[in-house]
């Protein structure tokens, strides 16, 4: 079965090409998508990262919305959903409310399932 692949119609903020590498810490808003390799952390936790199949990224993420279709390797805290294309590579630690995985995904380390009240940044009534 085939995932909806809503992230690839949405607007594309910036693009770190196939061929460029990036160390350091990243944050943003919008979307951005990894067709290269990036070394570091990403602080960017009202947006969307798309790896594509030929993307690579190791180090700590936080994001609220992560779609991999390359390769990751590190902590992931996703407050809304994390996608696992068919060609992707996950090796480390999953915190998301919602997982999507296709057929043929590698995952590797651990997931923990968030409720609603334990998301990041989430206010306390």
């Amino acid at each position: 079965m085939k995932l909806k692949k809503q992230h690839e119609t949405s607007e594309i903020n910036t693009l770190i090409g196939e061929g460029t590498s990036f160390k350091g810490e990243l944050s943003f808003e919008g979307t951005v998508r990894i067709d290269g390799t990036l070394s570091g952390n990403i602080k960017a936790p009202s947006a969307t990262l798309i790896v594509g199949s030929k993307g690579k990224v190791e180090g700590d993420i936080v994001l609220k919305e992560f779609n991999l279709s390359g390769h990751f390797n590190g902590k992931a805290e996703v407050t809304e959903i994390t996608r696992l294309s068919s060609s992707s590579n996950f090796t480390g630690e999953l915190h998301t409310q919602e997982f999507q995985v296709e057929s043929g995904a590698q995952f590797n380390g651990t997931c923990k399932m968030m409720h609603e009240q334990l998301k990041p940044n989430t206010k306390s009534k």
